[in-house]
């Protein structure tokens, strides 16, 4: 294993190179504004929105601060760098995406290469003439599936980072007194968050059709209606606590079901996603799983202020935007080793035929 990962440092080190300086150029900028100064003149980050952005300015700026308080004051990210560098590691990120794509759909093409394996390496016993080309459909569409849709995730948390950086750059005094600037960012940060949640979710159906037997693939049709009803339902929860949020003037209860169920579905789509990829035919380095499962479970921060003490508070407020962007790089770190050696086509490929093996070898095990 470590002989591997060593192995992928060297080969993919201008990959590796590209997406961990996509993430720390964005930070020494924001670092070098906040020596500047520029954090005087803005709120510190708070991303649940809620009344605890005076708590979290009072604690920080008391006359007797400590030594950690004050590395917090002087390294607290604002809202609009942390968005900012968020923005453009995202961006550059898109680009290293999209060559692993171009790398994947490149040796799909060799669709021969692929069938000549499942015959010789994986045994596979052709009983008729689709039986490989039935299985080798499925290999391609899942892995296309895989990468389209992640790079549409990665668009979304774009698309949600940008609009929020917009907002911090709006003055308010000169917009239109009919629209609340930080309850429209509260819409447009909800709505962008169950979108990408659900499009999270959809990896993990896609990650589920390799595990199908191929002879019920008519069930698992059935099944993802029922995922789809599912989806409704949360849906449908979300619009109605969304319109209560923001019809109601005492909304906080509202506001405070929203971001809980966001929460939660954000980070049930992501570890469910994680426990699919958590596969010895992936061997993806146990400590960016250990990463991303925190990450996964961090997900759930906009909670977090109803259960802890308020101190604890401002500590997690100065971490959100770091432990974020450790999360993506991560993530990004990841979906990169898992095209290096075509280590997802071989997951896809032995998924596959696992799926049918399995029956038949619990059946010999099993044998008096």
């Amino acid at each position: 294993m470590l002989k591997d990962f060593n192995e992928w440092l060297k080969k993919e080190k201008y990959q590796i190179c590209l997406t961990l300086l996509a993430a720390i150029i964005p930070v020494i900028l924001s670092a070098i504004f906040i020596k500047a100064g520029e954090t005087d003149s803005v709120v510190p980050f708070n991303p649940n929105n809620y009344p605890n952005n005076e708590l979290v300015n009072s604690e920080v700026n008391k006359s007797s601060e400590s030594d950690l308080k004050i590395f917090i004051k002087r390294f607290t990210i604002s809202e609009r760098q942390n968005y900012a560098a968020q923005s453009l590691f995202i961006f550059f990120s898109l680009f290293i995406l999209l060559h692993n794509k171009k790398i994947i759909y490149d040796y799909l093409e060799n669709g021969q290469s692929i069938k000549t394996y499942l015959i010789r390496k994986c045994h596979v016993k052709i009983k008729d003439e689709n039986t490989i080309i039935e299985k080798y459909n499925i290999i391609q569409d899942t892995t296309k599936y895989f990468f389209r849709v992640w790079i549409l995730v990665w668009m979304m948390w774009l698309a949600l980072y940008l609009g929020l950086f917009m907002f911090t750059i709006i003055d308010i005094n000169k917009a239109s007194s009919i629209i609340s600037i930080p309850i429209s960012q509260l819409f447009y940060r909800q709505v962008f968050d169950f979108m990408t949640s659900s499009t999270v979710f959809i990896i993990y159906l896609v990650l589920t059709n390799v595990t199908i037997n191929i002879r019920h693939h008519k069930n698992y049709d059935e099944s993802i209606w029922w995922g789809i009803l599912g989806w409704i339902l949360c849906f449908t929860i979300f619009i109605i606590c969304l319109c209560a949020e923001f019809t109601y003037k005492d909304s906080e209860n509202a506001r405070i079901i929203t971001t809980t169920l966001l929460s939660v579905i954000s980070a049930i789509s992501f570890l469910l996603v994680l426990g699919k990829l958590n596969s010895l035919y992936l061997q993806i380095p146990q400590g960016f799983l250990i990463i991303l499962y925190f990450y996964g479970i961090f997900q759930c921060y906009h909670a977090f202020p109803l259960i802890l003490e308020k101190n604890i508070i401002v500590y997690l407020n100065f971490l959100i935007p770091y432990i974020t962007l450790i999360g993506k790089v991560v993530l990004m770190l990841t979906l990169c080793w898992i095209t290096y050696n075509k280590r997802f086509i071989y997951y896809i490929i032995h998924q596959t035929v696992l799926v049918e093996e399995t029956p038949q070898l619990l059946k010999e095990l099993n044998r008096k």
